[in-house]
């Protein structure tokens, strides 16, 4: 018998799932947005800053790339966490790295790799685009994969959509997406007391 049961959930055409519980870490949305990197451009009219080897934290979210584009809206009624998005983009060697802590239990996190990350900072929706590799960790052991072309995380509403093209979309003849899952150990029965 196998030590783990790998369950693969394969779509054809992409879709939908969820996958719970995922919930990133409540506290992030109230902590304050830090984008830097080792060198970049501020372009004042558009509000746009370019930055070569970027970060971004968030409380317990971090994101780095070889380059980004942080699109800053400034503080509004409509926007009043400030709003705007910030795109990462890595290389082959290189990927986009993703890591936030998950609510629910204290060392559980959720951490990604693509080509291209992007991340809207009032919603929270986090999507990964070319090679995408997601997985949750419990205690630094991973419990479940994603691995495919395309994948948006809606962190407050704990919502995974995947597509099998790097667009978002899902094509009859693109790729596959794959879930893999933790196995489940059996229960073992305590053994009787012999006389």
């Amino acid at each position: 018998m196998p030590k783990y049961l790998i369950v693969l959930f394969s779509l054809a055409i992409g879709g939908t799932i969820i996958v719970a519980p995922a919930k990133a870490e409540k506290a992030d949305k109230f902590k304050e947005t830090k984008v830097s990197g080792i060198a970049g451009g501020y372009d004042a009219i558009k509000n746009i800053i370019t930055f070569d080897k970027i970060e971004l934290t968030r409380g317990t979210l971090y994101i780095r790339g070889e380059k980004g584009t942080d699109i800053t809206i400034a503080v509004s009624k409509d926007h009043p966490e400030g709003g705007g998005s910030t795109v990462f983009t890595g290389t082959s060697a290189n990927p986009v790295f993703f890591r936030q802590k998950r609510d629910g239990g204290s060392d559980l996190w959720i951490e990604g790799t693509a080509q291209r990350v992007e991340y809207n900072k009032a919603s929270e929706v986090v999507s990964f685009h070319g090679n995408a590799v997601i997985r949750f960790l419990d205690q630094q052991k991973e419990t479940r994969k994603l691995e495919g072309e395309f994948f948006s995380y809606d962190s407050p509403n704990d919502f995974f959509n995947m597509a099998n093209q790097t667009s978002g979309k899902s094509s009859q003849n693109g790729g596959r997406v794959t879930l893999t899952l933790e196995g489940v150990k059996a229960k073992t029965e305590p053994k009787p007391n012999k006389p």
